[in-house]
């Protein structure tokens, strides 16, 4: 005779069974929607990422965003970044443009901006310069669902 505990034990076990299915068909889903994003031209959005949307049938969209790269969160002395950014510009690693930390740098708040401003006559150093303090950002696939009166819970 099955107690209420077993009854509750049984209906989790089967909900985290469908969860987990439900999760690996989501993941094959944003990944079918990333290669169709893929195949769209993004829009550029305002942090310096971009996205493409995609419509669905009941007015819900998707939105696949690829972030700016971001900064690194630290670059270790006589690591190669540090030897790049020092062959680079060997004045500019020592600079407030960096916080020193006991064995490595870290980029500045707003980074980005100062560089862009300080070094602006010289465009090519400051992509390589950016570059070589930021890592590639993944692309996020997210959902917006339009809510239908039919289906509220």
């Amino acid at each position: 005779m099955a107690t209420p505990i077993a009854d509750l034990v049984d209906l989790a076990v089967a909900l985290d069974s469908r969860i987990a299915d439900d999760q690996k068909r989501l993941k094959a889903l944003k990944k079918q929607l990333l290669a169709e994003a893929k195949r769209r031209k993004p829009q550029p959005i305002e942090d310096g990422g971009k996205r493409v949307v995609l419509s669905g049938t009941n007015g819900s969209i998707s939105r696949v965003v690829w972030p700016k790269p971001k900064l690194t969160s630290g670059i270790t002395t006589g690591s190669k970044t540090y030897d790049a950014i020092v062959s680079l510009a060997p004045d500019v690693i020592g600079s407030w443009l960096f916080d020193k930390k006991p064995v490595s740098y870290m980029p500045t708040d707003d980074f980005r901006r100062h560089v862009k401003e300080i070094y602006r006559d010289d465009p090519g150093f400051v992509r390589k310069l950016i570059a070589l303090c930021t890592s590639k950002s993944s692309p996020t696939v997210s959902f917006e669902t339009k809510r239908n009166p039919e289906h509220t819970s």
